[in-house]
């Protein structure tokens, strides 16, 4: 018969509980419970667990199940929290969402989406059954289909890192899947950079929009998918800058306009405080996909008799080819360009966006001056048809 009792020798202030297994087995366990009632509660959710061991009926939602009832029972009507992977990895975006900006919330929607594709069935297992090994199996497969080094390390040990350090927090895991997780440190893969000429090959082939992307492209240093998107009202032409928040970081970055820049835009038909698109036959369009940006950028290089060149080939557990040129190089061309002209790095990240602190009110007119004196080494190109 199963009983309660307390320690003769007074070395506990628990009620012990003596029962018999599902074996058979004499057994003896503290409740961890200083009250009678609340003692015979838990010892009933054991017998009830050891009679569906029992009869071959105790399932791993059926254990989750009783020991919720324990808890609920033990803490006065308290819910216990046993979340499967996948909830809890739910509730942990729809609790991030209204707090962060729409760019962070799809960067982390994303890397969500990649573990959970990679778990496979894993995902409706209680969250405690979440291991180290998930983590690196998700990392391997993130580097094995052409990810850099520092995006695996971004998705994985940046933002995936977040949700279960705060389960760890809460007791929801014993062990931190994540915490003893090392950086990838492999093979940098870079863009290749433009030389001028192929820029100008670039610029001559190019019609209509393209060929202020290009410039823009070059001049700016600014994302392919946020120029696209750029409007008038984002574009100063008396105080030649353009300022505009990035769809990647959501970070706000201002950067001046080039002469060569601006006396392009002066030809455009000029839409002053405008929310009309600078690039209307762009606007909108996806990097992605057959007719996508990139593609299109590519068939243009194409045109202009560029070779886009392999930094990476398709095989070998490598699912994604990388092109050694593509639009992304004209950034990589911007900012190798100033870093040369003696712009600091600090400064160079302001422009690019990859500083990791938001931008405040601006620059200051000494760093604007840096900034726009070393524009000037920027080669003036032939912008205009027939140039």
């Amino acid at each position: 018969m199963p009983s309660l009792h307390k320690d003769g020798r007074g070395k506990t202030p628990y009620w012990i509980a003596a029962y018999t297994d599902q074996f058979g087995r004499r057994r003896k366990r503290s409740t961890k419970k200083t009250s009678q009632k609340d003692a015979q509660k838990v010892l009933n959710g054991w017998l009830k667990a050891i009679d569906a061991a029992r009869d071959g009926h105790l399932t791993e939602a059926r254990a989750r199940e009783i020991i919720g009832e324990i808890y609920e029972q033990a803490s006065k009507g308290k819910k216990l929290y046993m979340p499967t992977i996948e909830a809890y990895l739910t509730d942990w975006l729809k609790a991030e969402k209204p707090t962060i900006s729409e760019a962070s919330y799809l960067k982390k929607a994303q890397a969500v989406r990649l573990f959970l594709e990679s778990l496979g069935e894993r995902r409706s297992l209680v969250l405690e059954a979440i291991t180290e090994d998930d983590m690196v199996k998700l990392r391997d497969e993130l580097l094995a289909d052409g990810r850099r080094a520092a995006t695996v390390n971004g998705l994985v040990r940046k933002i995936l890192a977040q949700p279960f350090r705060q389960a760890h927090k809460k007791g929801l895991v014993r062990i931190d899947p994540v915490a003893g997780m090392k950086a990838v440190r492999g093979d940098s893969v870079e863009k290749h950079t433009f030389t001028e000429e192929q820029v100008q090959r670039l610029i001559d082939v190019s019609k209509g929009d393209w060929r202020g992307m290009v410039l823009f492209g070059f001049y700016s240093g600014a994302r392919l998918g946020d120029l696209a998107n750029l409007t008038w009202d984002e574009v100063d032409l008396d105080k030649k800058v353009i300022t505009f928040a990035q769809k990647k970081t959501g970070k706000k970055i201002q950067i001046p306009i080039a002469e060569a820049l601006h006396d392009y835009l002066l030809t455009l038909p000029i839409k002053d405080e405008s929310k009309l698109p600078v690039f209307p036959t762009l606007h909108g369009k996806t990097s992605g996909g057959k007719l996508g940006l990139s593609m299109a950028f590519g068939r243009l290089m194409a045109r202009a008799g560029i070779e886009q060149g392999t930094i990476r080939e398709r095989g070998e557990g490598v699912s994604r080819k990388v092109s050694g040129l593509s639009y992304h190089s004209l950034r990589h061309s911007f900012n190798s360009i100033l870093a040369n002209s003696g712009v600091p790095q600090e400064l160079r990240m302001k422009l690019t966006g990859h500083s990791s602190k938001e931008m405040n009110a601006g620059y200051t007119h000494h760093e604007m001056a840096v900034i726009r004196g070393a524009l000037e080494h920027l080669p003036r190109l032939s912008i205009l048809e027939g140039e």
